[in-house]
């Protein structure tokens, strides 16, 4: 049973670390040698993909700014649906752990699906913020319905010598419904223009100019 109980707890832990939030804390690669062409040309660069159930969105900017103004709003979610997030029609902090972990309802709107999950989201200081959905607690008290099996992703900004700031946000998301092919482009083209759209909500309210 001793043996039995350790195995156990063994992949509990390697699970639990598998399915950790998947975090993009650095400057995307493809892009360092493109930052001052990025910060001329005011662009937001996004790339997506769509296999099977899965869909990821990875977009970058430059910014005149600081790491610190933007980081600070991207941990204000009770403000999301203010500030004008993207498919957002609800988001509601739910507790804090600590000033590091709190964790939040959220409602969000695609075409013509809805979704409502709770999200765990861990601030890293001077980093970046980054989530992943999370199991209801009995304590909380509103019902989810949600259209994902696993959703996460991060926000990360990082200062240039030049005053300028560089930012990234990435998610992944994992549909749980069937999919036609025609739904799964408009969900991808969704999810893309909704990345590009955070990056601007979030550069306005920290008052950051392209």
């Amino acid at each position: 049973r001793i043996i039995a109980l350790c195995l156990a707890t063994i992949t509990h832990f390697a699970t639990n670390s598998a399915q950790a939030s998947d975090k993009r804390f650095t400057m995307d690669p493809t892009l360092k040698p493109r930052l001052a062409e990025l910060a001329a040309k005011g662009e937001i660069l996004s790339k997506s993909d769509h296999i099977d159930d899965t869909f990821t969105v990875d977009a970058s900017a430059v910014f005149k700014g600081r790491a610190d103004l933007l980081l600070r709003k991207a941990a204000e979610y009770d403000r999301f649906v203010q500030m004008g997030m993207p498919h957002l029609d609800q988001s509601t902090v739910v507790e804090r752990s600590s000033p590091e972990m709190i964790f939040v309802f959220s409602t969000m709107s695609y075409l013509m699906l809805s979704s409502s999950q709770y999200m765990a989201v861990r601030v890293t200081p001077g980093t970046g913020v980054d989530w992943e959905m999370t199991p209801q607690r009995a304590n909380w008290p509103m019902r989810t319905s949600s259209l994902f099996s696993r959703s996460e992703g991060s926000f990360y900004a990082e200062d240039l010598p030049d005053g300028r700031v560089y930012v990234r946000y990435y998610m992944r998301n994992d549909l749980d419904i069937p999919l036609s092919g025609l739904l799964g482009g408009l969900i991808r083209s969704a999810l893309e223009s909704g990345a590009v759209d955070v990056i601007k909500v979030l550069a306005h309210e920290a008052g950051f100019q392209q």
